[in-house]
């Protein structure tokens, strides 16, 4: 289910006052510390996730925060507001519109800002949504009209560290690349470095979500040129415009996956731009964020091309 609804000049409520809050139990409350509703829009950390461009650059996707706030005393861990009735929703509008239409209904949990890819070509969005599993999230493709798929993906990790699987569309969104290249594991209670690193690429049919096709290859890390960058997160993950995907150590070692599976050394890859034609940046270098109202709006033009997608 989709709808569409007229933009409010703030988009994040006010902190809340004396009236119109409700207590613990959800009765109504006038004076006091009370519980008030609040709402936002989220934005991503770099280049990656919301708010986003549309692959085709002619949209943009955002994901809307709602959650009841109330003060409390300044602790290290939960800052001066506890929260609690997390809900979020996502949506999509073009660049300066007064209306925005949500994909989806209001729906319990948090997610990973950074996360969002909107796939607007092939009719569907990408995000990681916190959980309680293995993983500490599960993917979510949401269509563009409403129908929501979890990936569970439980076999791998878990939420101490270990590294996790990361999932990239095609440049057309017809297949979706999992990609797993773990560096480390535990090994009777000592964290063990994987060296070569071993990786398992799968190809997914981004519709039924089965294995096209598969490959298997090991990155020869070169440990001489930077041990603290042995991490998961900094090997390079992505689609090119040719329709191949990426998958480099960043430093020794880069493989092309054809559409087909098929995996091939080839020179070093450094390019540490989009994953897919879908991030915060566009083609023309338009960087988006928040404005002072909480709206999405270009907030850096000309961005370097090493961040575009492809870094083009």
């Amino acid at each position: 289910m989709k709808f569409t609804v007229l933009l409010s000049c703030v988009v994040a409520a006010p902190a809340g006052g004396l009236f119109g809050g409700v207590n613990d139990d959800g009765s109504p409350c006038y004076f006091g510390n009370c519980w008030f509703d609040h709402s936002e829009v989220l934005h991503g950390y770099g280049y990656t996730g919301a708010p986003a461009w549309s692959d085709d650059g002619t949209m943009v996707a955002g994901i809307e925060v709602t959650y009841q706030r109330k003060l409390t005393f300044p602790t290290i861990d939960t800052g001066m507001w506890v929260t609690r009735n997390d809900r979020y929703r996502v949506f999509v509008q073009k660049l300066g519109a007064l209306t925005k239409t949500y994909v989806n209904e209001l729906t319990p949990g948090d997610v990973d800002a950074s996360s969002l890819i909107f796939l607007k070509s092939a009719g569907y969005i990408l995000y990681n949504e916190y959980s309680s599993g293995p993983l500490g999230f599960q993917l979510v493709k949401l269509s563009l009209n409403g129908v929501r798929t979890e990936i569970n993906d439980n076999n791998y990790g878990d939420n101490s560290g270990y590294p996790k699987p990361i999932y990239v569309p095609s440049t057309d969104g017809s297949q979706i690349a999992r990609v797993y290249c773990p560096d480390r594991a535990p090994v009777n209670g000592t964290w063990i470095d994987f060296l070569p690193v071993p990786c398992d690429v799968k190809l997914l049919d981004a519709q039924s979500l089965s294995v096209k096709s598969s490959s298997k290859f090991s990155l020869q890390y070169n440990t001489k040129l930077g041990d603290q960058l042995n991490l998961l997160g900094i090997f390079i993950h992505r689609w090119t415009s040719q329709g191949n995907l990426i998958v480099s150590d960043g430093n020794k070692t880069s493989f092309s996956v054809s559409p087909s599976g098929i995996a091939t050394s080839v020179p070093l890859d450094r390019c540490y731009g989009l994953s897919s034609k879908s991030g915060r940046v566009n083609a023309n270098g338009d960087l988006l964020d928040l404005d002072m109202f909480g709206n999405i709006a270009i907030m850096e033009r000309n961005v370097s091309p090493s961040y575009r997608f492809d870094c083009k």
